[in-house]
């Protein structure tokens, strides 16, 4: 048992540390997060300049997010910099 735990803790940690961190960086000062890969799609939230996401997907010129509750949102790729520490 302590094996499989000790396995799934590590894979947690790979998986996570896989992830790509954005910044919102908008001419405008904010971007949506959609629900959808289109500009007519639902708007979920407003993200403002320097909120930071994290990057789930990336579905042509969109990355599905995460960014607070929302888990599934998208961005155009245009609207966030890559966050480099």
């Amino acid at each position: 048992m302590k094996k499989i735990l000790l396995f799934l803790m590590f894979l947690i940690l790979s998986l996570t540390s896989l992830a790509e961190r954005f910044v919102v960086s908008s001419k405008d000062g904010y971007a949506n997060l959609r629900r959808g890969t289109t500009i007519n799609s639902e708007i979920l939230d407003v993200l403002d300049n320097g909120e930071y996401v994290t990057k789930l997907d990336e579905v042509g010129e969109w990355y599905r997010v995460e960014y607070a509750a929302f888990d599934g949102g998208y961005i155009h790729k245009s609207q966030l910099k890559k966050y480099t520490k």
